[in-house]
């Protein structure tokens, strides 16, 4: 609570109100996009959006549990813009810019799986419409983090099958032999139009998230056992151990049938 309440304090002092009177910085962009040229400068960004109101949300958390009375983080949260969204809902990277091209960081999303503001258990549709959003711009310019982070993606909006078929794809194009992952289709196998040569291991992580996901839903004191496992988990059996929230040990299992 007190390392969060430092972390506000300086970012209000960067907050200013704009012509509606929102809270907001006075620039914005989210990761890489535009390639990082001029046009990356932004008006206020969903990835920003998301972090502001993660900051209010876990400073408002933190006051329920500790039973402190304050309108002080709930007063300021109400003056942060919503998140936003195309005529048909889907959430936008900024205002007037939507995700309308295949693009390797989906930070636009950021609270949805990452941040967990908006749940399947609450806002399935609303994950759904942005799910739909990035298969329907395809993979051309993914990289292979991309892979992982769609898998769980689809684990989060509880399509099993999809989330296995992107770390199927992540293993067979963008690992080498030695298990590092070199970031881009290297092996030429079309998955995506970025072939070059760059060895990272984030994305092993984001594998193994995408597996735990698969297995083991726990968020805001809800726990599911194999929410979205897929069919052929069902049949040849599985087994997980693993820690939810609170560090409480699950254990989750499917016999052979």
């Amino acid at each position: 609570y007190p390392f969060f309440q430092e972390i506000e304090k300086s970012v209000h002092e960067l907050l200013r109100p704009d012509q509606d009177g929102c809270l907001t910085y006075g620039w914005s962009s989210s990761p890489e996009i535009n390639d990082c040229n001029k046009n990356a400068i932004l008006p206020q960004s969903n990835w920003e959006l998301s972090l502001l109101h993660y900051l209010y949300e876990t400073l408002l958390y933190f006051e329920k549990e500790l039973g402190i009375s304050s309108s002080y983080y709930a007063e300021t949260q109400k003056q942060l813009r919503p998140y936003v969204r195309d005529k048909d809902g889907a959430m936008l990277i900024a205002p007037g810019l939507p995700y309308s091209e295949s693009h390797r960081h989906f930070s636009h999303l950021l609270m949805e799986k990452n941040l967990g503001l908006l749940t399947p258990e609450h806002d399935l549709d609303q994950l759904l419409k942005d799910l739909a959003k990035l298969t329907k711009y395809g993979t051309a310019e993914w990289v292979g983090f991309s892979f992982t982070e769609m898998a769980q993606f689809c684990a989060y909006a509880l399509d099993g099958k999809r989330a296995i078929s992107y770390l199927e794809a992540f293993e067979d194009g963008f690992i080498e032999t030695n298990g590092f992952h070199m970031n881009m289709d290297f092996r030429h196998k079309g998955y995506s139009s970025i072939s070059s040569y760059a060895f990272t291991l984030d994305a092993n992580i984001g594998f193994i998230k995408a597996c735990n996901d698969l297995c083991l839903y726990s968020h805001n004191k809800a726990i599911a056992i194999f929410p979205n496992a897929p069919e052929e988990w069902k049949r040849e059996g599985a087994y997980f151990r693993l820690h939810a929230e609170d560090a409480l040990e699950v254990e989750g299992s499917y016999d052979k049938q």
